[in-house]
């Protein structure tokens, strides 16, 4: 956001997406950084599906957004970088006989195409059990146990294990 307004008048508006995930404690501390740097400027934020923002601003209806892209794609710049695991409840037990149920957010979601990517590939009998576009409900489905579903590794709670190949899970970018 800095430097877009460097390089213009520094007031009018901007329209920003972030990604529900992005919330917590990152978001505020965007905002009111920006908001004193920037009292000029009308902030409209928009808070959806990463995809769904990356489309948006691709149609003009953001200036810009936060977005979690593949470490191949070019396309802006690189806020950081982080590794996705595959989490359960600590007291997660794997059905026996049925397939592993998962917890994902709704289509479009960039870490839901990333996990049915990544079970397809593997050939891992699988299921979704639980859907929620947001954060909290995904983590509310994990730590009741009904659930795997995938975060980022700095998302991961105390009461959250990280599940890998040793648990017959494919690796994730």
């Amino acid at each position: 956001l800095t430097r877009r307004f460097q390089s213009s008048t520094a007031s009018g508006s901007i329209r920003l997406g972030v990604p529900e995930n992005f919330i917590g404690d990152r978001l505020p501390q965007l905002l009111g950084r920006f908001a004193r740097q920037y009292p000029a400027v009308r902030l409209e934020v928009s808070v959806s599906v990463c995809l769904d923002l990356r489309v948006k601003v691709d149609v003009g209806e953001l200036d810009l957004a936060v977005a979690i892209t593949g470490s191949d794609d070019v396309d802006g710049t690189v806020l950081r970088q982080t590794q996705f695991v595959w989490a359960a409840a600590e007291t997660f037990k794997k059905p026996q006989n049925s397939s592993l149920p998962f917890a994902f957010s709704p289509p479009p979601c960039a870490l839901r195409a990333i996990g049915v990517d990544a079970l397809t590939a593997s050939g891992i009998d699988w299921h979704v059990a639980f859907t929620s576009a947001n954060q909290h409900g995904l983590k509310s489905a994990v730590q009741a146990g009904l659930a795997v579903s995938i975060f980022a590794q700095e998302e991961i709670e105390p009461w959250m294990v990280v599940l890998d190949g040793k648990d017959g899970l494919p690796p994730l970018p």
